[in-house]
């Protein structure tokens, strides 16, 4: 799938990548998941999620219809044909396209890699509708940054309905699953493999099936210790890989996401989708990706068309503070029912530590056991601190603390001895995952690990892991960097625990901290509704279990109630599932119940099964975004469908019920008529004045809910926001240098330049320094030789903030060398609002 291009261009990407380097506050982090999120956002930077160098692909889409829109039982052959006719054309003007995977199902495009020399004939050719930057995608499992206190170990929702989700199959977008593991027994469809387009290896390894066998379970699980099942324990599950171990990690791209989708809609590969997966779940995020004009959101238009509802996580970035939030791809797209996490714990186990020394005496109190096993009561473990040099890293300052995320750092850097074995093991939150650490800290023989840190850690977060198995607890920063410090200075420490207590859970029943908030770019009203996301309990491949935590949890268990209703209402297509899911939802409260939760945390709020069952008057859309108010009085109108798909007619009442933000603005929502009845059956519109001033700064959001409630009692709920806009004088090009700016053409004697552009902006600000995202809906580079135009070089659509970074060859697109002179070029960097920020830098090609 890797390949070079060759340099005998005027501008060869030298380093594509999403986000390289983005200015975040200096110093560590503080306590919060706000301020979380944008330590989360500099993480990308340093763990290569978005920073790592991508093979030069994009997503190139036809103006030709997919087999969705030609036919859903019989139209592959047509758009097959369609796709080969819009590359011959191409590649009868000289425009040869290299071909690396094909959609033809849910879209109708393929993925490639575009060379400058052909980028400005290709973006004018009539047969191309857009081109679209392939990113990399990863499991919605929480960074540990964004932790937050969250409760014990969960079963996934048991609706009280006769409902199971017989007969209905559930595509599952992820890594392999272990078909083997009893929990999952007789409801694991044939694998399939969509990055390699072959049958799933039967017998995946445990780490690369780890995540996707949790999320089958969570979807369809039976049989389980103590009654454990999942939400939907009838339902088959159809494994469709789309990420594969890198580096220890899952990873994909948005182009194996896609070819997953085409799978998943198509099963048996014979171009007919009528054996299609009722519903796709797709528990993995693009981060920040949250634009409504993608390659993905183009795709799940279509699956819906076709028949199938997307499922997915909202991602786990938290909070932000402009309007645009943190929503990922693909829950950003439209047709999705984007699902963000809920804490639904009840209780938080934890313990008091008992910390003795010569030097130090002191108890902490209610610290959280991260782990499903508590530890010894009172006996007295001897503490070491994880710092200094180990084998590791031999030449690890004495005083720096070690990662303690591979085995390496638990061992003496002269001998190889373990230097924690018998002893309790104190190590700094900051730099791996808590799996990791735990098992690399019980395979040196180590009691019990504590972790301390910026943020509280979530209780049972590792849930019922037997690979970890020795305690682990969180304590807070302060405490461990006290007991550090006095480690440090020679002092002999010893530790002992309480009796577990388990005191109240105060954030019950809200929304999780890490959970990302909407809107999507472009205003959309993302997530569409929450379920609970902390510490699930499920499957673990080899037999065991596992508790599971993040927006991939809660989405699971979004997918498994929609199996539910689509066993109900098999006559039901895919908009009407996902109406239905959100406009029966529940409103959530805040923590400690002082208000709602806002409109970009809940979108309509806690997911409710049986009304979802029990619903018959549906909207669409399911929510309704009145853009971004750019006056300080905003007028705005938008129609809404609703549709009635019960035997009966329904007299249906309309109200308005505001979120606590939209309580301290002026803002009315008047609908052109009160009530209205609709015929069984049919639908009808009815259209929505709002008149909206005093909402605040740029970056405020308000919203609430229209309620269209019918004389049975019967809800329907439909979350609606308004957004002020941005700031317009907000350069989308703060930087832009081509160095050196005097260069030969290469190779003919010189070295390429380097075009280097900060392009959009993503920054914190306020007292919890929340990220506020500006990203860029379009970017183009002009090649100007005086008033001349002489090509356009580059123009790809919705970027994430970053640097880019281009190597100038001193060759033209004709891949000939220009001749010596003064050139420039002209970059234009458009915003979502349509606001264009241009560069104009000038260089010479010298003799």
């Amino acid at each position: 799938m890797r390949r070079r291009i060759a340099p005998a261009i005027l501008l060869a990407v030298s380093a594509v990548a999403l986000v390289l380097a983005v200015a975040m506050p200096s110093g560590g982090a503080a306590p919060g998941p706000n301020r979380a999120v944008a330590a989360g956002w500099a993480e990308l930077l340093r763990d290569g999620r978005a920073g790592a160098t991508l093979p030069i692909e994009v997503v190139l889409l036809f103006d030709a219809p997919s087999v969705a829109e030609v036919a859903a039982g019989g139209g592959a052959p047509e758009a097959a044909r369609r796709q080969q006719a819009a590359l011959d054309s191409l590649a009868s003007r000289g425009l040869r396209i290299d071909v690396r995977r094909r959609y033809l199902n849910a879209l109708n495009a393929v993925v490639t890699t575009i060379p400058p020399t052909i980028a400005d004939d290709l973006r004018r050719s009539p047969e191309v509708a857009a081109v679209y930057p392939v990113r990399r995608i990863y499991p919605a499992t929480i960074v540990e940054s964004a932790l937050a206190v969250l409760g014990d170990a969960a079963r996934p929702l048991v609706p009280a309905v006769e409902q199971d989700g017989t007969d209905v199959t559930v595509a599952l977008l992820d890594g392999p699953v272990d078909a083997a593991h009893p929990y999952l027994g007789g409801r694991i469809g044939p694998a399939w493999n969509a990055i390699t387009q072959l049958p799933a290896s039967p017998a995946p390894t445990p780490l690369a099936a780890r995540h996707g066998t949790a999320m089958a379970g969570i979807v369809a699980g039976s049989g389980g210790p103590a009654g454990l099942r999942g939400v939907a324990p009838g339902a088959t599950v159809l494994p469709v890989q789309v990420l594969e171990l890198q580096s220890g990690e899952l990873e994909g791209t948005t182009a194996t996401l896609l070819s997953g989708l085409e799978r998943a809609l198509d099963p048996n590969g014979d171009g007919d989708l009528r054996d299609r997966a009722r519903v796709i779940v797709a528990p993995l995020a693009a981060p920040f990706a949250a634009f409504a004009d993608s390659a993905e959101s183009v795709a799940l238009d279509g699956a819906q068309r076709a028949g199938s509802l997307v499922v997915a996580a909202a991602g786990n970035d938290g909070a932000t503070l402009g309007r645009y939030g943190t929503i990922a791809s693909p829950a950003a797209a439209p047709s999705a029912l984007a699902v963000g996490a809920l804490d639904g714990r009840p209780l938080l186990p934890a313990v008091t530590v008992r910390i003795r020394g010569d030097a130090l005496e002191r108890d902490v109190e209610a610290v959280p056991v991260v782990g499903a096993l508590a530890p010894a009561v009172d006996v007295a473990l001897s503490l070491v601190h994880l710092a200094g040099p180990t084998q590791a890293s031999p030449k690890r300052p004495g005083g720096e603390s070690a990662s303690g995320a591979v085995a390496g750092d638990y061992l003496s850097p002269e001998d190889g001895s373990s230097l924690v074995d018998g002893r309790a093991v104190l190590v700094a939150r900051d730099g791996g995952s808590l799996e990791a650490r735990a098992v690399a800290a019980a395979q040196a023989g180590a009691r019990a690990l504590l972790l301390y840190g910026e943020g509280p850690l979530a209780s049972a977060s590792l849930g019922l892991d037997d690979r970890a198995p020795i305690p682990v607890l969180g304590l807070p920063a302060a405490a461990g960097a006290e007991i550090a410090a006095a480690l440090a200075s020679g002092s002999q420490i010893e530790v002992e625990f309480s009796e577990t207590s388990a005191p109240a859970n105060p954030d019950q029943g809200a929304v999780a901290s890490f959970s990302s908030r909407g809107l999507a770019f472009a205003a959309g009203v993302k997530p569409d509704l929450v379920a609970p996301g902390v510490a699930i309990t499920s499957a673990l491949p080899g037999g065991g279990y596992a508790a599971v935590t993040g927006t991939s949890a809660a989405a699971a268990q979004a997918a498994g109630a929609a199996a539910l209703l689509a066993q109900a209402h098999p006559d039901w297509d895919a908009a009407a599932l996902r109406a239905a899911l959100i406009g029966s939802s529940a409103v959530v409260l805040t923590a400690g119940l002082t208000g709602t939760e806002s409109i970009e945390a809940q979108g309509a709020g806690r997911i409710d099964p049986p009304a979802a069952l029990a619903a018959t008057v549906l909207a669409e859309p399911a929510t309704l975004s009145f853009g971004a108010a750019a006056d300080a009085v905003y007028r705005e109108s938008r129609t809404l469908s609703l549709r009635n798909l019960g035997t009966e007619p329904a007299t249906v009442s309309l109200a308005l019920v505001r979120d606590d933000a939209a309580e301290a603005a002026n803002l009315s929502l008047a609908a052109d008529r009160p009530s209205i009845e609709i015929p069984a059956g049919e639908t009808r519109p009815v259209t929505f004045a709002l008149e909206a001033s005093g909402l605040g700064g740029p970056g405020t959001v308000v919203g609430g809910w229209i309620v269209a409630e019918s004389a049975t009692g019967a809800r329907t709920r439909v979350p609606f926001a308004i957004a002020v806009g941005g700031d317009p004088t907000v350069s989308l090009l703060p930087a832009a240098r081509i160095e050196p700016s005097t260069f030969k053409a290469f190779p003919d004697g010189g070295l390429p330049a380097r075009l280097e552009l900060s392009v959009g902006s993503v920054g914190a600000a306020g007292d919890d320094e929340r990220v506020d995202i500006a990203p860029v809906a379009r970017l183009s580079i002009d090649l100007y030789r005086g008033s001349t135009k002489l090509g356009r070089l580059v123009e790809v659509r919705s970027l994430l903030p970053g640097v880019y970074r281009y190597g100038l060859t001193g060759r033209g697109l004709d891949g000939q060398a220009l001749g010596p002179g003064a050139y420039r070029l002209v970059i234009a960097a458009e915003s979502l609002e349509g606001i264009t920020s241009e560069r104009d830098l000038p260089f010479t090609i010298s003799d």
